[in-house]
């Protein structure tokens, strides 16, 4: 009988410990979709609010065109903002999905603290 409940007893274990594996394994495809993010620096040249897109001038003297996810968060200096408060020659700092082109995080500096 203590055989019996010893070997269950360590069924349970293994099981659990299995469970737990899984469980791990399910938090690193999240973690490793989110890291699928492509970041990009640069001067908003344009903004607009019907395609819902913005237009940023690089630091390599070309342009890069992101469409805006519908749950984007905008910040400028920390505090959240609509799309319509983005202002040309703002500071920009992007985080989109490179297969979408789509800007999940979009964080603005102000031209005045940027300097």
């Amino acid at each position: 009988m203590k055989k019996a409940l010893m070997i269950a007893a360590g069924l349970l274990l293994a099981g659990g410990a299995l469970a737990h594996d899984n469980k791990s394994a399910d938090a690193q495809k999240t973690t490793s979709a989110a890291k699928n993010l492509t970041e990009v620096t640069g001067n908003l040249q344009s903004s607009d609010r019907t395609a819902n897109s913005l237009t940023l001038s690089l630091p390599s003297g070309d342009t890069q065109v992101l469409k805006i996810a519908k749950d984007a968060e905008i910040t400028r200096d920390g505090s959240k903002i609509g799309l319509e408060q983005l202002k040309p020659g703002d500071s920009v700092r992007a985080s989109f999905d490179p297969k979408t082109n789509e800007a999940s995080k979009i964080d603005v500096t102000s031209k005045t603290k940027a300097k």
